[in-house]
Formats: structure tokens, sequence, C-alpha cells
């Protein structure tokens, strides 16, 4: 029964990993974005005081 106990608790374990990922997965997408959309505005304004 101890087996069983511990094979559970990795099952629960395994579940919560899983949707740890796919949330950090989500938050990491969204700072990306964000990142990629504060480049791009620094570009322009470089371009814009260089120019």
């Amino acid at each position: 029964s101890q087996v069983n106990r511990m094979d559970n608790s990795d099952e629960d374990y395994d579940g919560d990993i899983v949707g740890s990922r796919e949330g950090s997965r989500e938050s990491s997408t969204l700072s990306l974005r964000t990142t990629l959309q504060t480049l791009e505005l620094n570009v322009k304004v470089n371009r814009f005081i260089s120019s």
C-alpha cells in the first residue's frame, strides 16, 4: 500500500507540473510579445532621433 501511495502522489505531482508549465508558457509568451513591442518602439525612436 505504501508503493501505491507513492505512485498516487507522483501522479498528482505530475499534474501540478503540467499545470504550472501551461501557465508559465502563457506568461512567457505575453512577456515576449511585450519585449518585442518595446524593441520595435526603441528602433522607431532611434530612427527618429538619428534622422
